[in-house]
């Protein structure tokens, strides 16, 4: 996917996606295989993904269900997850860097989130 300062809802199903335009804000429906986040000042939601690799700058990302959580090459971007895909209920999560946040929030806070 690519343009900017647009606002969409896809359905991945299964699908790999590339987000490679700026100041989007994207809704993606389903199961996701592996989501690339490559551009700048992105807003995305996600019901489910295998795997969320952020390499952009000041990106964000609202998961519902992740894999594991790659964030080698992000700068200033923030995920926030619900809930992770292994045993414990916690995504694996590799590269966070000094100025990436990864954090849990509640069911209540995704709704809020992707509400209208």
């Amino acid at each position: 996917m690519s343009g900017n300062y647009g606002t969409q809802t896809a359905d991945c199903s299964g699908r790999d996606v590339v987000i490679e335009g700026n100041s989007n804000s994207i809704v993606f429906k389903g199961n996701c295989g592996k989501i690339t986040l490559a551009g700048g000042y992105n807003t995305i939601a996600v019901e489910a993904v295998d795997t969320l690799q952020v390499t952009g700058q000041t990106n964000e990302a609202y998961v519902k269900t992740v894999g594991t959580i790659q964030m080698a090459g992000a700068t200033y971007s923030t995920v926030h997850w619900v809930g992770g895909a292994g045993a414990d209920n916690d995504p694996t999560v590799s590269s966070t860097g000094d100025t990436n946040t990864v954090e849990k929030i509640s069911q209540q806070d995704y709704e809020d989130e992707i509400a209208p």
